[in-house]
């Protein structure tokens, strides 16, 4: 079964690299779907000035954004530093 109207797009994924965020890369693409899939070292997505900076490389459009990324701080939630947590939640 195809996912809806995924062929002929361009997805833009965070996360790729494992877990789920490749499950689903991997879906996209055998759904016919072009993806795009920044890695960390390309794409500070708790940075607005790197994702303007990023998708600025584009001329085609993205026709679908799915964000994957994540960043896990082992430690309890009231012993997350404030910048922890932002950073974790970003």
């Amino acid at each position: 079964m195809q996912a809806v109207g995924t062929s002929s797009r361009i997805a833009l994924l965070t996360g790729a690299s494992g877990g789920i965020g490749r499950a689903i890369a991997a879906r996209l693409s055998q759904d016919g779907c072009g993806v795009i899939e920044p890695s960390r070292g390309e794409l500070d997505l708790s940075s607005q000035e790197s994702v303007v900076a990023y998708m600025s490389r584009f001329t085609m459009p993205v026709d679908v954004l799915i964000n994957c990324a994540g960043i896990n701080r082992l430690a309890s939630g009231v012993e997350l530093s404030d910048d922890d947590l932002a950073i974790t939640l970003a």
